[in-house]
């Protein structure tokens, strides 16, 4: 698969997942939904931002580095990054909705971020 082939697959899923998610708002009632409402609601709501930012950061790393090998060596690092910024928004968005969001939260949340992120590299450097 070639770069061009990912940024198309990537882009057609998230705007799919926005669609999902448009959906889901405009169709369901929170107070009728109960909690499968919510969970369809954060889950597109997370596919959505996942794509978009894998898209964006893949295509900025492209952008960026100029040679093919070095684009699929960052896919797998833009993909997790942009799975973790997903993860921080919706539980800010989750806990906010619940009215626990504080600025304590937001520390522990930046700092189990953090820490994944450092388990990650951790993991990624003792493969090599």
């Amino acid at each position: 698969m070639t770069l061009r082939q990912f940024l198309w697959l990537i882009g057609m899923a998230a705007g799919t997942a926005w669609g999902a998610w448009i959906f889901v708002i405009l169709t369901l009632n929170p107070q009728e939904a109960g909690w499968l409402g919510l969970l369809l609601f954060y889950l597109t709501l997370f596919v959505a931002c996942l794509g978009t930012f894998t898209f964006i950061s893949t295509l900025f790393a492209a952008h960026k580095e100029k040679t093919p090998l070095v684009h699929f060596r960052r896919v797998r690092l833009t993909f997790r990054h942009a799975c973790l910024l997903s993860l921080a928004g919706i539980a800010s968005l989750f806990l906010s909705s619940q009215n626990v969001w504080h600025w304590w939260t937001f520390a522990l949340l930046a700092t189990g971020i953090a820490f994944l992120e450092g388990l990650f590299l951790l993991v990624e450097d003792s493969r090599r």
